[in-house]
C-alpha cells in the first residue's frame, strides 16, 4: 500500500508492510527506508558541530585553470602551501586522483616543521577536490577538506570547507587557511602577471 507521508517532500511516496515503512518512491527511484527516531536537540551539540567545521568563501582574480593547479600541481603548491607568510614548503608529493595520497611537510619562519597527508576522494578537474587531513604531529585525528571551483569569466570563486575538526587538534583552522589562502592570492597573481 502507498501512501503520501505527511512529513515527505511532496512527490514522495512511502510503502507499508504491516503498518511498517519499508520503501519509499521518490524522483530517485525505489529506495529501503527504515524507521525515523526523534533524537532531542542539544544546543551544545550544535556548537561543537559549528566548532568543528571551517567555511570560506573567496574570490580569486585568475583563471579556474590556475586555481585548480594550485591545489594540484607539487611545483605550484610549494609557492604558497603553509600559513605562516613567511614559511616555505620543503616537499611536496601529491597522487591527485581517486584514492591516491599527498603528503606536504612545510617550515614556519620560526624553524617549526609541520607535514600534512591524506588521501583524495573526489577529483573533478576543475570542478571539485576533496581529501582527508591528517597531520603526523596527531596521530589518529582526521578530518576532510572540500574545494569547489566555479569560473566566472576571468575569475574563480573557490568555496572551501574542512569540516570534521572536533577538538582533537591544536591547531586553529579557520585563522590559519585564511592567512594560506593570502599566500595563494599572491601566488595567482604573480603567475597571472607573467
Amino acid at each position: 500500500m502507498a501512501t503520501n507521508y505527511p512529513h515527505s517532500p511532496q512527490g514522495v511516496h512511502i510503502f507499508y508492510r504491516s503498518g511498517k515503512p519499508i520503501t519509499e518512491v521518490c524522483a530517485l527511484g525505489l529506495r529501503k527506508i527504515f524507521p525515523i527516531r526523534r533524537i532531542p536537540f542539544r544546543r551544545n551539540e550544535m556548537k561543537k558541530r559549528t566548532a568543528s567545521l571551517v567555511k570560506i568563501q573567496i574570490q580569486f582574480n585568475a583563471p579556474v585553470e590556475k586555481v585548480w593547479s594550485a591545489w594540484t600541481d607539487t611545483t605550484m603548491i610549494s609557492k604558497w602551501f603553509g600559513s605562516d607568510p613567511n614559511g616555505r614548503v620543503l616537499k611536496a608529493e601529491m597522487d591527485v586522483r581517486v584514492g591516491g595520497n599527498f603528503e606536504i611537510t612545510f617550515r614556519d619562519s620560526d624553524g617549526t616543521e609541520h607535514t600534512c597527508f591524506g588521501v583524495y576522494k573526489t577529483v573533478d578537474p576543475l570542478n571539485e577536490l576533496s581529501f582527508t587531513w591528517n597531520w603526523k604531529e596527531e596521530p589518529g585525528v582526521e578530518s576532510f577538506v572540500s574545494v569547489l571551483l566555479s569560473s566566472e569569466n576571468n575569475s574563480t570563486e573557490m568555496q572551501f570547507e574542512h569540516a570534521d575538526i572536533g577538538s582533537g587538534s591544536a591547531h586553529d583552522y579557520k585563522v590559519g587557511w585564511n592567512s594560506t589562502f593570502l599566500k595563494l592570492e599572491k601566488a595567482l597573481v604573480n603567475l597571472t602577471t607573467k
